[in-house]
């Protein structure tokens, strides 16, 4: 494969997807919690992916390039951006989601994520092999189970064999912020063998920018109030010693 990877091309495109994960960490989270009344909310790390690939959507059907790949694994179901134009192939994960996949023992199907960059980066080449970063860890599934569960996720695109190359995005999250997100390309063991950065393309989320406006006004006003405390106490003691002033001369005067 070419010395490095062409990241500097894909910015527009890197931009609509730090746009759909920005919204969907930030407003479509705080919407949600904001309208659910629920006692508990264990199921946000699902919904956040919801939101995400929602906004996905929304991309695609601004796009005449860009594709949505749904795919299901059991009850749960995933989604795959396709940039025809740049023969890209594209998901979205938690990095801490990405870093987990190899480390998972005993596995009886391969994740989809081992699956597509088994066949799309296949010419992909890494310095480190798996067993060199996860000791006692190998790929076990032979390249047709890989195949076969690569056409189950793509259908009938065996994109692999276009050209077309398996990206990742990875993020972080707290506090209903983005606090970390890049791309990622591996070779086909799902080995890390280029990282960008993305964290430029990240929009402030004005709802943060509001709150900080409140709490500074909020802020302000207290210092107000506690000034005005103040000079009340201030004159009130000064009424009152202006009074003890007063009395002291009136009973000097009648003594007189």
């Amino acid at each position: 494969m070419e010395k490095g990877f062409f990241f500097n091309a894909l910015i527009d495109l890197f931009e609509k997807i730090v746009w759909a994960v920005g919204k969907g960490v930030g407003p479509d989270m705080r919407e949600y919690c904001a309208n659910n009344l629920d006692e508990t909310h264990n199921a946000l790390k699902l919904i956040r992916s919801d939101k995400i690939n929602t906004n996905l959507r929304a991309l695609v059907e601004k796009s005449e390039t860009l594709e949505l790949r749904s795919f299901k694994r059991c009850s749960w179901a995933g989604r795959v951006l396709i940039d025809r134009v740049n023969k890209i192939t594209l998901t979205i994960c938690t990095r801490q989601t990405f870093e987990a996949i190899l480390k998972k023992k005993d596995r009886t199907r391969p994740h989809y994520q081992m699956s597509i960059a088994y066949i799309e980066n296949a010419n992909v080449k890494s310095k480190c092999e798996p067993s060199s970063l996860f000791p006692g860890i190998s790929l076990p599934f032979s390249k047709e189970e890989y195949l076969l569960d690569y056409q189950e996720i793509m259908g009938e695109d065996v994109l692999g064999e276009d050209g077309y190359k398996h990206l990742i995005v990875v993020y972080q999250a707290a506090n209903f912020q983005v606090t970390d997100i890049s791309v990622i390309l591996t070779d086909k063991n799902l080995v890390k063998v280029e990282e960008y950065p993305l964290n430029e393309l990240l929009r402030p989320d004005f709802n943060d920018l509001t709150a900080a406006s409140d709490d500074y006004e909020t802020s302000q006003n207290d210092v107000h109030k506690l000034v005005k405390v103040k000079v009340k106490e201030k004159l009130i003691k000064r009424d009152s010693r202006h009074k003890d002033l007063v009395i002291a001369k009136m009973q000097e005067d009648e003594q007189a």
